[in-house]
């Protein structure tokens, strides 16, 4: 019995006792005021204690004790067993049949005294006072509504960490936004310089693999020119490698690209989700407010880095067309 312990306080247990339901109704009492039989209740902030008491006409004592406890984390445990004991006027001793008193040294002694019910046992002292089963049941169910506002004060601190954890992954999503818009603003700088110079390199590199091919052609149908046919075919076909190789190094810058725009987007997404429950409301520095912009601030670098990349594949294209292509002068020489 939670109660039933030795850092309860006296002064504590006394104050807390529900006087206003301390009647004597049903328990007479004698002369001498030797009367044990009744419902004894103590009651503090967090805990509640019931000793019933029924005393045989042969001096036996039978009854019950309970104890309500509000813990720590707001819940209430519930106590209850049976008990027996003995009395001689007004001392009695009582013995749990079971359960929490016997781990304090066994039986708890005490004495009768008017409306208070003195209980002592090894390392403890309790005092309640004679109330009835509504008096217990009252003070029971104000721990009840104690606990209901534990709840509800705990999930308003769990909701109000969570908004601002919320809020602060809000923006440090926003600042890893910026952080890589910045980044892919120089990039695309870089890249499309770069792309500029690729679709230079496969124009040069589809000329040079013409006049490869066109070599290939006449030196075939010379006499004794077949050893420099095959050199000019082995050289065109390396050009050609050359070209599949830039064409590679493109698509790789492509792909890099893409990667870092699907992870913008993504987080653009997780930002504006984030954004639904407004975490952070109208204070200064609010993502939220900046999501529109930010959006738009990608799109318009995205476009002119797809144009880039689009470009530079249409050169590879004509790179690959005019290499296979012959010049207007041999297409009518082999025509004829």
């Amino acid at each position: 019995m939670s109660e039933f312990r030795s850092d309860r306080c006296l002064t504590d247990v006394m104050l807390s006792m529900i006087a206003a339901t301390a009647l004597t109704v049903g328990f007479p009492v004698s002369a001498d005021g030797a009367t044990v039989s009744g419902v004894y209740v103590g009651a503090s902030a967090d805990n509640v204690q019931m000793v019933q008491i029924v005393r045989t006409p042969d001096g036996r004592l039978v009854g019950r004790i309970e104890d309500v406890t509000l813990a720590p984390n707001g819940s209430v445990q519930d106590n209850a067993m049976a008990m027996d004991g003995a009395a001689d006027g007004q001392q009695i001793t009582l013995s749990p049949k079971a359960g929490f008193i016997a781990t304090f040294g066994g039986s708890v002694s005490g004495f009768v005294d008017g409306d208070l019910l003195d209980l002592s046992w090894q390392g403890g002292h309790s005092v309640l006072r004679r109330s009835d089963a509504y008096g217990f049941e009252a003070a029971v169910a104000a721990l009840h509504t104690r606990s209901a506002q534990m709840a509800a004060d705990r999930q308003a601190r769990d909701a109000a960490q969570a908004k601002l954890v919320a809020a602060q992954s809000l923006r440090q999503l926003a600042q890893n936004l910026t952080d890589r818009l910045d980044a892919l603003d120089r990039t695309t700088a870089k890249v499309t310089v770069a792309l500029a110079q690729v679709d230079d390199q496969y124009a040069g590199l589809g000329r040079a693999a013409q006049h490869k091919r066109s070599q290939q052609r006449v030196l075939s149908e010379l006499s004794g020119y077949g050893v420099a046919s095959m050199s000019a075919g082995t050289d065109a076909q390396g050009i050609i490698v050359q070209m599949n190789g830039l064409r590679g190094t493109v698509n790789g810058m492509r792909g890099t690209a893409h990667t870092a725009v699907e992870t913008i987007r993504q987080e653009l997404s997780s930002i504006e989700l984030g954004c639904r429950n407004d975490p952070i409301g109208s204070t200064a520095g609010d993502p939220c407010r900046d999501l529109a912009a930010e959006k738009a601030r990608l799109d318009a670098t995205v476009e002119p880095l797809q144009a880039a990349f689009d470009q530079a594949e249409n050169a590879y294209a004509d790179a690959v067309a005019q290499a296979n292509e012959r010049p207007h002068l041999f297409r009518r020489l082999f025509q004829q």
